[in-house]
């Protein structure tokens, strides 16, 4: 029991997927509509161009036939002869016109449905390059924008340095005139020392021929201070 209710479950499964195929509905969707086509080629067949082809050859075309056993084709009261053996041929024209008629239909209905197709292929096709040229001017916009941007920052830039380097000359200057207004400080300072120097060399030279004139001149007067001493002892002993 088991595996009957499994073979049965396993076949409605599998029919329920088989209906449901993507494929059979269309197939189903195509028959239904194909028949609501049929009915209207059917109609433009019998109602339109049938009554023009019996106007034009005075009998329908399905009518026309051949008695092929050389027998009268209708009776005295108008009915065909049941002995007479017919060779029908106006069916196989009126069924190949309305092949005819329905392959002319389905061209015609196709061929517009490939045209609208193409004409929608086309619009897409031209809304796709005119996005690509708006994308492709838009990033020419953007390169031109960016080379604009990039020229104007470098330029910026190259100003920039220039101004750093005039700045920095200019500080280098500017040193280089302290260097200079110290290195001739240090020279005046230099010679200032040099000359208080000889300045200081000449006075203790002036000194030292002092003191010598000193020292030379101190023993005359001693001598002298001595003989007016010896002078006024002779002159007391008197």
């Amino acid at each position: 029991m088991a595996k009957k209710n499994r073979k049965k479950s396993t076949f409605f499964s599998d029919f329920k997927a088989f209906i449901t195929k993507g494929n059979i509905m269309d197939m189903a969707v195509g028959v239904v509509i194909g028949g609501a086509f049929s009915a209207i080629v059917n109609s433009l067949v019998n109602d339109i161009i049938m009554p023009l082809l019996t106007l034009a050859t005075g009998d329908g075309v399905q009518g026309l036939s051949v008695v092929l056993n050389k027998v009268d084709k209708y009776l005295a009261d108008g009915s065909i002869n049941p002995e007479a053996v017919l060779w029908n041929y106006g069916n196989f024209l009126q069924t190949i016109i309305n092949f005819l008629i329905i392959a002319l239909c389905i061209f015609t209905a196709l061929r517009i449905i490939m045209n609208i197709k193409k004409a929608s292929e086309k619009i897409v096709e031209k809304t796709k390059l005119e996005l690509a040229k708006n994308k492709e001017s838009a990033e020419a916009e953007q390169t031109v924008a960016q080379e604009a941007v990039a020229d104007v920052t470098e330029e910026a830039k190259t100003e920039a340095v220039e101004e750093v380097k005039e700045e920095k000359i200019a500080e280098e200057v500017k040193v280089e005139e302290s260097i200079e207004a110290v290195a001739e400080a240090i020279e005046e300072v230099a010679e200032q020392k040099e000359t208080q120097e000889d300045l200081l060399k000449q006075i203790r030279d002036l000194l030292a021929t002092m003191q010598q004139s000193q020292k030379s001149e101190q023993p005359a007067a001693e001598k002298t201070a001595t003989k007016t001493a010896a002078k006024k002892t002779t002159k007391s002993a008197k």
